[in-house]
């Protein structure tokens, strides 16, 4: 089972430093009651979208 990932949004994502990263990383997993859940936090720049073939060719 993979880890969940969570894309944090940002104009500047190169500008979030690890250690908030890290911050919210751990507020998650405390507010949400994942504790020993690995998680996957990626910053991504506004606008961006993950390359994900299968839903460009899902029939509407």
């Amino acid at each position: 089972m993979k880890p969940p990932k969570i894309a944090l949004i940002s104009n500047r994502p190169k500008g979030i430093h690890f250690s908030y990263i890290r911050y919210l990383n751990n507020q998650i997993r405390e507010n949400f009651d994942l504790k020993g859940t690995p998680l996957i936090l990626v910053p991504k720049k506004r606008g961006e979208r993950e390359d994900n073939s299968s839903l460009s060719n899902r029939k509407t």
